[in-house]
């Protein structure tokens, strides 16, 4: 039994949903700055990690609305302020710095790779002040591209990892077709690769490095060639027909939908399998981290434990205000995509688990 394409993801939405947001120039690596030496916010950006000036300016937009985005328009507007991470948190409280602090210690967690953090604070009067977070892991950092790139351009995408990986990949999905692989290169923590736009519209680069716990997207860029790049986030609308029904069908009504389109036949639910994917969403939501492992063993694992025969094992992760948004969430990612569009797969197991802010997917995949 082996995993294929395991991948990862946590979407948000734009910082408050409406506004028209401007995409930077370029993608990547933004310059360092230093953290505040006072200041409501100086023993915050302490405890949290490095200060980001891009992160600090969606933050200052965060703590005026009062109001968490959804999981996103959060990750829209942290992808046109310029970064390629694709795991944006946003944190909002209202109280003193002291227990700021306490309760950004505890909503921060463990830390992996390098965290990156932009901190915001208001004071209205005679009302407690308000700080506003919005945090990073980043476990890898991308050398920066042009965002406008020509059509037909080769573009080299270039990438430090901080976390050491066995394995590596750079997935490409285009304005059509399936998502596609390019050769890579990776050599004492350097990922190297070149890509080939080669139709106008917008063109997702991702890179995926394989850890102990399985491949995950560490990287994703969005590039625009020969078009304009849509300047807000809209959350996706329901089709018709899956409106009222339970939130597993609507997942499994879009995703076999999208697989008939692609001349793939459906794929199956298992019970053993929902079962999986059920106790894992549950472990992501109790743990309120995205991951695959939530301290409940990795995909593989879970399913031998579960006592389900497969040769082929995958699984997508997501974090959204709704199954509509998780979904689209996962289709736009390219690895993702890659699960929900493999031919080896023919049955799944989903599981979803509501809080207050909407729901935790799991999709479990075997062949």
């Amino acid at each position: 039994m082996r995993v294929l394409a395991v991948a990862l993801l946590l979407i948000a939405s734009p910082i408050a949903a409406g506004p028209a947001l401007t995409w930077s120039p370029v993608v990547g690596r933004e310059p360092r700055v230093e953290r505040p030496e006072g200041g409501p916010t100086a023993s915050l950006y302490a405890r949290c990690g490095e200060r980001s000036s891009a992160l600090e300016t969606l933050a200052r937009d965060l703590v005026v609305s009062a109001a968490r985005p959804s999981p996103g328009a959060l990750a829209f507007a942290v992808h046109t302020a310029g970064l390629a991470q694709p795991w944006p948190r946003a944190w909002i409280m209202s109280g003193d710095s002291a227990n700021a602090l306490s309760r950004l210690t505890h909503w921060l967690g463990p830390q992996r790779g390098v965290r990156r953090c932009g901190i915001a604070h208001r004071i209205d009067g005679l009302a407690p002040q308000t700080f506003a977070v919005i945090a990073v892991d980043a476990l890898a950092e991308l050398t920066p591209i042009a965002r406008r790139p020509r059509v037909g351009a080769w573009v080299s995408v270039d990438a430090q990892l901080f976390v050491e990986a066995s394995a590596a990949a750079v997935i490409l999905l285009g304005p059509s077709g399936e998502p596609r692989r390019v050769p890579v290169d990776l050599s004492d923590g350097i990922v190297r690769s070149r890509v080939n736009l080669d139709e106008p519209g917008e063109w997702t680069v991702q890179v995926v490095a394989t850890f102990p716990s399985g491949p995950e997207p560490v990287l994703e860029a969005h590039l625009f060639a020969g078009v304009e790049p849509k300047r807000a986030f809209e959350e996706p609308k329901p089709k018709p027909k899956l409106i009222n029904l339970p939130d597993i069908e609507v997942l499994m009504g879009l995703l076999n939908s999208e697989r008939r389109e692609h001349g793939l036949p459906s794929v199956v639910r298992k019970s053993s399998l929902d079962a999986v994917a059920r106790g894992h969403a549950a472990a992501m939501a109790r743990t309120t981290r995205v991951a695959h492992d939530s301290g409940d063993g990795d995909p593989v694992d879970r399913v031998r434990a579960s006592g389900t025969e497969a040769h082929v094992v995958g699984e997508n992760v997501a974090r959204a205000a709704n199954a509509t948004a998780a979904h689209h969430a996962l289709w736009q990612s390219p690895s993702h995509r890659g699960n929900m569009l493999s031919p080896r797969f023919s049955h799944i197991g989903v599981g979803v688990v509501h809080d207050s802010d909407g729901v935790w997917v799991t999709e479990v995949f075997t062949d």
